[in-house]
Formats: structure tokens, sequence, C-alpha cells
């Protein structure tokens, strides 16, 4: 870049770092005062609720500004990165890898498994549940037309789901199977969505529809057997950049799956998010979620805390250019095995099915035959079969840049916020005939109502619903329900009445909490 050039860009950057903030500021702090139901103001409406002592005018004020200077900091240098002629060569060479059938097929095989190997528990409970009760990602409303579905009808989806999967496992029509799945699957991993929270699976269909769209049976299936037996078989082993462009989108995809989270821990807490007791909170709250403790108790090393928070900022926002050099890839690809190892041994958070797709990272047919380095072939991409991929991988970028979780594309867990030292939840209060019948339960320490919701964390779901709603019915009817599984394994109890609180409960110590308002009471007859 020329001095000249770079003197402009360098002006306009101090130009938006100047102008930016303060014009941001003054639209967040509108939508605060005056809500017009665009997708920033519900954004910042569940968000005030959340958390409604904290999040104040004054918090969003602060907020608008120094995330907006950041931004502006983060845009610039991937401007700057763009202009580079060395890193648009780096780039065209990594559109350009090429790879092998045999590696198409491992890949093929982990996908195809960790489809067949879905958990559709939530989606079982489906028909069992009114229409208002269900979670409904964005844009998927319309759906409650045709909603709740017959158990049989479920359970016939699932299993046609399971040979499609099946099929595409063993490579058997390869091209076909996979192609029906990844149309069929479109809605059927929609489905647990509907009778839950939202849950970050999006990848598994990501990565269906990209091999979808390639050759991935020509090695490690039924089908090369078939062509081997015939007489027409491919060289597992023989290089080609069509090939490679399944494992090209597949890294786009997982770089955006990290990116995004990165960015957005950076935009909201800067590296406060990694230096300050932020972590350490972090992993207190899960603690407090699932009522158990992490194999490794770093909470009681602040330091390596934060040392791990910086890790977590450079590893998610580096992944996407570490996809880029070849050499980074490689080292990146077993910083990510330990990214996700370290999260499940401290902070309890597993992300078992992404971490298989590590495996792509490979190269197996090097493995395998070290001595015999081939030429790759490249070939030519039908152009119908980039759009596809380039609306996945954009769709993703889309779903980062807006912060917003939908069907098939969505944020993943970013875990922004900077934690404060007490969590929002409810708290129940039975009141029996005499003063000595009262007890206080806080229900995300429930035993029983942990078990009906799976687990701690989507009994937390239904907590934030119940806090976030704003139609009294719908959260009396979710409360009552809340009740009658609490009562049916508490049978020594016969309350006259039970009230609902909104409270603060102390990271610290979990036993401490104060209320914040009530969500409402039960009257049942005297006994």
């Amino acid at each position: 870049m020329s001095y000249p050039k770079l003197a402009i860009f360098f002006g306009c950057t101090f130009l938006a770092f100047l102008i930016l903030p303060s014009m941001a500021t003054s639209y967040v702090l509108n939508l605060v005062e005056r809500p017009d139901g665009s997708h920033i103001s519900r954004l910042i409406e569940r968000h005030k609720i959340k958390n409604p002592t904290l999040h104040t005018r004054d918090f969003y004020e602060g907020f608008a500004f120094n995330a907006t200077r950041r931004l502006v900091v983060v845009l610039s240098s991937a401007l700057a990165l763009v202009l580079m002629a060395r890193f648009r060569q780096a780039f065209n060479r990594f559109l350009a890898f090429s790879t092998t059938p045999f590696n198409v097929g491992v890949f093929r095989i982990v996908v195809m498994l960790q489809m067949l190997m879905f958990n559709f528990s939530s989606l079982l409970k489906l028909p069992s549940m009114a229409v208002e009760d269900m979670n409904f990602p964005l844009g998927w409303d319309w759906l409650a037309n045709s909603l709740p579905p017959s158990q049989e009808f479920v359970s016939n989806l699932i299993l046609g789901y399971r040979l499609l999967a099946l099929a595409g496992l063993l490579g058997i029509y390869t091209s076909w199977s996979i192609s029906c799945l990844a149309v069929f699957s479109f809605f059927m991993l929609l489905g647990p969505h509907l009778a839950g929270k939202m849950n970050h699976y999006h990848h598994l269909w990501l990565m269906t529809a990209i091999l979808a769209c390639f050759p991935c049976g020509d090695a490690l299936s039924v089908d090369a057997l078939v062509r081997r037996l015939r007489g027409g078989a491919i060289d597992p082993h023989q290089p080609s950049t069509r090939y490679g462009r399944v494992m090209v989108y597949s890294w786009i995809v997982m770089g955006w799956i990290y990116f995004f989270p990165g960015i957005w821990k950076f935009l909201v807490g800067g590296f406060a998010w990694a230096i300050s007791d932020n972590v350490l909170l972090k992993i207190r709250l899960k603690m407090f979620e699932l009522s158990t403790s992490p194999l490794i108790p770093v909470y009681d090393y602040p330091i390596l805390c934060k040392l791990g928070g910086l890790a977590v900022l450079l590893f998610e926002v580096g992944f996407p250019l570490a996809m880029i050099f070849p050499y980074w890839r490689k080292i990146f690809a077993w910083a990510g095995v330990a990214f996700h190892e370290s999260v499940r041994l401290t902070m309890q958070i597993s992300f078992t099915s992404l971490e298989f797709f590590y495996i792509s990272f490979l190269d197996w047919s090097s493995l395998l035959n070290p001595h015999q380095p081939k030429a790759p072939t490249i070939e030519k991409i039908p152009l119908w079969k980039d759009g596809i991929c380039s609306v996945i991988v954009s769709g993703m970028f889309v779903a980062g840049v807006l912060a917003f979780d939908g069907w098939p594309f969505a944020l993943y867990p970013h875990f922004a916020s900077i934690e404060p030292r007490f969590v929002q939840s409810i708290e129940m209060r039975v009141y029996g005939n005499a003063v000595k019948d009262f007890r206080s339960i806080l229900i995300q320490k429930d035993p029983a109502l942990i078990e009906d919701n799976l687990n701690g964390v989507e009994l937390r779901s239904l907590l934030m619903k119940i806090m976030l709603t704003s139609d009294d019915q719908s959260r009396h009817r979710m409360i009552s329900d809340l009740f009658g599984v609490w009562q049916r394994s508490n049978t020594d109890c016969f309350p006259v009445r039970v009230e609902f609180w909104q409270v603060e409960v102390s990271l610290v110590t979990t036993t401490e909490f104060r209320p914040v308002k009530n969500l409402g009471e039960l009257i049942m007859a005297s006994r």
C-alpha cells in the first residue's frame, strides 16, 4: 500500500474512531428509552429483563460507546489485512486447496456418525406439549398452525432420518442419500429447538449440506467397492481440488463458529473479559447450574482463569485467519482440541460433536502412503455448488454479525457478558397451615425439577423463559407445571399458598439470595 493510501486509510479510521461511538450511543439510548420493535430493540429488551438492577441507562451508554470503539479497531484491522497482497495470495491458495477422496471419506463417516447418533429425546416430548409453550426460532412461527404432531408421526420421521444417515455412513448411493438427508434433516433437526431452548448443533446440518454438494463417496463406501468390482475404481489417494473444496467450506464454517463468539467477547467486555474475575465467575455459574464441580478446580486459581481467558480470545478470533495458512492451520487444529478439552474439564461445557470434526485436519492419505506423494489434480468446480456453499458460509457470517439464534444459522454460545457476582433465578415459597410448614426452595437446586427438565441447564432455560415472558397467563401455567413436578416428589407437603419470586443468587456462596419481584402465586384448598 502506497504512503498516500496509507495516510487516507489511517485518517478515515481515526475519524470513525471519533465520530461513530457517539452516533451509536445516541442510537442505542434512543432504543432503550423508546423501543421500536426492531431486532436490536428486542435484544436490548431481553437483555434488560435478565438483570434489571444492572442493565440501566448508564450501563447501555457506556457499553454502546466502548463496543463501537472496539468494533472500529476490529474492522480497520480486518480491512488492512485484506488490502495486503500477501494475504490475498494466501487466500487464493486456500481456495485451491486439494485433498484426497480417502480424506473426504473419513470426514463423511465422522459427520454421518454424528448425525446417526443424534439424540432426539427432546423431540419426542413435542407431541405432548402445548403450542404456546414451544420455542420457535426466528422466522419459524408459522409452524404453530400444524403443531403438535402425533407420537407415531414423530417416531416414523426419526426412523426415516436414521435410515438415510446410515446410508450416508455406509456410502450407499452416497450422493443421493446425503442429499436427501440434507433436505430431510433440515426439518428434523429443527424439531428439538421447538421442544426446548436453542441448542447449537447447526454445524451437523451445515456439514451435511456441504458434503451433499461434492463427491464424498469415492472412498470408504459401498459405492467405491462396487465401482472397484466393476473395474472403474478411483484412486482414493489422488488429491484433487474438487475434494479439497469440501474441507475449505467446512473450515470456513468452523471459523465463523469460533470467530464471532470471540469478537462478541471483545466487543462487550474488551480485555476485561479475560483479565477480570469474569472467567472465574462463569465457572461458578456453570457449577450453580449443574450442581457439580469441574474435574480441574481452576476457579481456585484466579491467575490461571485470566490466562485461560486471554488464550480463549486469541484462539477464537484467530481461528479463521489461521485456516488460510497451512502452518498455522496445523497449530490451531491441535489448539482446538486442547481448547475443547480444557473447557470441558474446567467449565463443564462439552462440544464433542464439533470436536470430532478436527479429524478433517489430518491427512490420512499421507499417513497411509508417506512415500507416495502425488501431484494434485486441478478440476473446475460447478458454479452452482460454490453458490450453495457460499450461501451456507454467508448465512453463518450474517448470524454472527447480527447475533441472532435461528435455524439453520446462529451465533454460537458466546458467553460474552461480564458476569456479575449474582445470577437471576426463581425462589418458590411454600406456605402450609402452620408457620412451621413454610418452605423456601431455590428451584435451580431442586433435584426433581432438574431431572424432569433433563438437566440443570435446561431447567435454567425454562426459568429464564418464565422471567422474560410478559404474558401473565403463560407465566401462571408454567409455574403451575413446575409446582406440580415438585409436589409429586414431596407428597408430605400440603400447602395452601405458593409464591414464586425472581431472586438474585450470589455466585460466591450460592446459598444467599435476595428477592427482585413477585412472579405470581398459586392458591390451594387448606387441609
